[in-house]
């Protein structure tokens, strides 16, 4: 059959993006019915006290963390009531009788004091104690372990009546300790610990370089000789763990390694570094292959520092690959010709290949792209090396008979699709989870006062600390908390001192580095964010910028200059919401271009640093100002315009095709949607690719989410299920058949129309429908199909006529 058009397969992305654990500030938890509705301008705020009544947040929920108790520490705790006369107590052998009918969840409701591995104190995260009235009192309650949490080394702490080695652990209290009668609080008070350890506990985190390879990392640790990394998985791993919020409940992780640097990637224990190489005989050298990574990849993570004497630290904080499971690339699902056969000629080479995710559950499509150094076998046969786009798997493959010319024109038809991106800069976390015991030493406190002495010294700070001045400016603040409306006006206000004793909850590092990720994310103005410390003496965060602070605040004043004219010239007053969103995502389509440059300087530091020319665009001064941007930037400036024009949106963060990536989604009528203001017509060739979308056709799309865009108890309120205002939805251009992209092909032909953008349902083959518009052609012989050339991207099909 004679080729009437010719075909180019573009499946490339223009995206960067943003990644990160994260876990809840439960100070938030009452106000986040609607996304930053308490957003306003503070210039009324002269101290932190003035910010926690706007909030209503005058009695804190949190008492100052204990740091550094021993192991088997007994607490005490004193109620003003008779705490013995409420229903956590059998009273009579009917209580008892009923007390032993009960399962665990019951018991758990009527609990005056848990203890937990998580701050939201939900049952899965309870750690197994035993509660007691002290003798000869009705109002004083003691809380001793059980059960060790996280056990594997250590036989002191591993024992009964130790706590074990977690990071952190809460106390958390049900009944108002104050109260003249016993009083159940609305939400429990919280009193952070963490157990001495013999050495500081690394920080560990992971990185994703831009091969998609999977990587420990963590602080340097003063002392260690060397580093334990231990994993963690369910049975067979066919359940999804979260250890601090299940409690740890899979314990008894298992060494699979020990280094002295401080980075890990032999998840397999085999030394290649969790690549899968095949092919490498001796006398076949040009045949080997990579056709796997990241193997063993799976469950959860934790790294312990030992010193020279073999005492280790308690576990890092769990570092989880749940978020990553559906996107983190493990091999090919099956090799096809590509290794082990060949194809006859250069126009069977397959452009695409089916990989797999590391819970084996999801099937992800990847770019092949094809290398120029061609050699050739002993029998003549060309061998072509290819590289799996976004991953390390290559290798070489055979083709029998080549043509050189026609080699040539299928490179320069590949580049043309080659534009793919990716990868966010994220400051460097900094923060120890807890204070060395040069700091803070609480295990020899031997006295039973240890609570009521936190108790007196959070008083004493919150005194001091509400006494601090607001940093006020006259920008917008998106803001749920007291914490993370102080936090965001310091941010922005580029101050690199920022005092927290008013606020217990943020001594906490999980609940601080969470609450920081959700403020840089939602508040656009936040600019230059290097890294974040924490001074435990002085209980201060200290922030490092990319700039002064003078060129900060210039650059600020930029953006919403060129912000409010942006607004003033596409926004009328007449417009309705859905008008606004549409103009935005114009406005952002026809003005502003990717930064491809911004995103290989990431791409090749491993999206640790980048280089400093590049800064601008990955915050919203790129795409507001420059007009040039990676993702993060297209999603701030979203947000921003947003804003401006008084409608609700927020950033979204996860990833696209297995790269970080930052979209928003926007509230209509009540009900979250999903816009990806990045990947537009200009950058991705799709327009409205991801508009007013669900999360069952973004994740048809592979973009997956992380939580690190909003606290865990905030995400649902985002859940998106309906589709009905999608773009390709709302307009018919969603295919569920041949015929039906027929039908609609026939229109478009009769049509002034230049380009023809469909969706593509997932039982419709792209193969199948090209060969419908070949079969029209034969039918018709139109022009515009005797010009037209088509391109492909994830599910959409473009057929753009010349």
């Amino acid at each position: 059959m004679k080729k009437l058009f010719t075909l180019i397969f573009v499946i490339a992305l223009l995206l960067s993006g943003c990644e990160g654990d994260h876990r809840d500030n439960p100070d938030a938890a009452q106000k986040q019915s609607k996304a930053q509705e308490t957003s306003t301008v503070h210039t009324s705020l002269t101290s932190v006290s003035d910010l926690k009544k706007k909030y209503k947040e005058e009695a804190p929920r949190y008492l100052k963390p204990m740091y550094n108790v021993n192991h088997n520490r007994v607490f005490t705790i004193k109620f003003n009531s008779d705490i013995y006369s409420t229903d956590a107590f059998p009273h009579s052998d009917k209580d008892i009788a009923k007390m032993f009918k009960e399962d665990d969840k019951e018991r758990y409701n009527r609990s005056i004091v848990t203890v937990h591995t998580d701050s939201k104190c939900l049952y899965d995260s309870e750690v197994s104690t035993y509660e007691a009235v002290k003798d000869g009192t009705n109002n004083v309650l003691t809380v001793s372990s059980t059960r060790p949490v996280l056990t594997s080394f250590d036989s002191t702490r591993d024992k009964e009546n130790s706590w074990g080695n977690a990071p952190i652990y809460y106390i958390c209290i049900r009944y108002d300790l104050d109260a003249k009668t016993p009083t159940k609080l609305d939400n429990p008070l919280i009193i952070p610990f963490t157990i001495k350890s013999p050495l500081q506990s690394p920080n560990a985190t992971y990185q994703i370089d831009a091969e998609g390879k999977y990587k420990l990392v963590w602080n340097n640790v003063k002392g260690a000789k060397k580093y334990n990394i231990y994993n963690v998985m369910s049975m067979n791993n066919a359940e999804q763990i979260n250890g601090p919020e299940q409690g740890y409940k899979h314990t008894n992780p298992s060494l699979i390694g020990t280094v002295t640097d401080t980075e890990f990637q032999d998840f397999a224990s085999d030394g290649n570094q969790g690549l899968l190489h095949v092919g490498n005989e001796p006398n076949d050298i040009n045949r080997k292959a990579t056709i796997a990574q990241n193997r063993m990849v799976q469950g959860e993570f934790y790294v312990t520092a030992v010193d020279e004497n073999g005492n280790e630290s308690n576990y890092s904080p769990a570092v989880s690959t749940i978020n990553l499971s559906k996107t983190l690339v493990t091999g090919m699902k099956e090799l096809h010709e590509l290794y082990y056969l060949g194809f006859e000629t250069i126009d069977a080479l397959p452009k695409k290949i089916k990989l797999t995710t590391i819970d084996q559950a999801a099937t992800l499509d990847r770019d092949i792209i094809y290398e120029d150094h061609i050699q050739y076998d002993k029998d003549g046969y060309a061998l072509i090396p290819y590289k799996v786009k976004g991953t390390a798997i290559s290798g070489t493959t055979l083709v029998y008979t080549f043509d050189k010319q026609k080699w040539s024109q299928y490179l320069r038809d590949q580049d043309k699709r080659d534009h793919s991106s990716g990868g966010l800069v994220e400051p460097d976390n900094m923060m120890d989870y807890a204070p060395d015991s040069s700091t803070v030493d609480n295990s020899k406190n031997k006295s039973d006062d240890l609570i009521e002495r936190e108790k007196e010294n959070t008083r004493q700070q919150l005194d001091e600390g509400n006494k601090e001045n607001v940093a006020v400016n006259d920008y917008k603040i998106n803001a749920d908390s007291a914490l993370e409306e102080y936090l965001a006006l310091n941010l922005i206000a580029a101050n690199s001192k920022i005092a927290l004793k008013a606020f217990p909850e943020a001594l906490n590092m999980g609940v601080l580095s969470d609450t920081l990720q959700k403020v840089g994310y939602q508040n656009p103005l936040i600019l230059g964010v290097k890294r974040y410390a924490f001074d435990y003496k002085t209980s201060t965060l200290i922030v490092g910028y990319s700039e002064s602070k003078d060129m900060i605040a210039k650059k600020q004043k930029e953006i919403m200059t060129e912000a409010n004219h942006i607004i003033s010239q596409i926004i009328t007053k007449n417009m309705s919401d859905d008008e606004k969103r549409q103009a935005i995502y114009d406005y952002l389509n026809d003005h502003t271009q990717y930064d491809d440059a911004a995103l290989k300087s990431a791409e090749n530091n491993n999206y640790k640093n980048v280089d400093k020319k590049f800064n601008d665009s990955f915050t919203a001064y790129g795409i507001m100002v420059k007009k040039v941007g990676v993702c993060a930037s297209y999603a701030a400036t979203y947000k921003l315009l947003s804003d401006l024009s008084g409608l609700n949106s927020i950033v979204v963060t996860g990833y696209l095709g297995g790269v970080p990536h930052a979209w928003n989604k926007v509230e209509i009528n009540g009900k979250w949607y999903n816009v990806d203001s990045t990947n537009n017509g200009t950058n991705s060739g799709v327009s409205y690719l991801l508009y007013n979308s669900d999360d069952g056709t973004a994740e048809d799309l592979e973009f997956t989410f992380n939580k690190a865009y909003w606290t865990d108890e905030g995400l649902k309120q985002f859940e998106s299920k309906d589709n009905s205002l999608d773009y390709y939805k709302k307009k018919g251009l969603e295919i569920n058949s041949p015929k039906e992209y027929k039908n609609k092909l026939i229109t478009f032909l009769k049509s002034n129309d230049k380009t023809f953008t469909v969706r593509l349902k997932d039982d419709v083959s792209e193969d199948v429908v090209i060969q419908v518009i070949q079969d029209v052609y034969n039918e018709t012989s139109n022009i515009k199909l005797a010009n037209a050339k088509i391109s492909g991207l994830l599910s959409y099909l473009i057929l753009k006529d010349k």
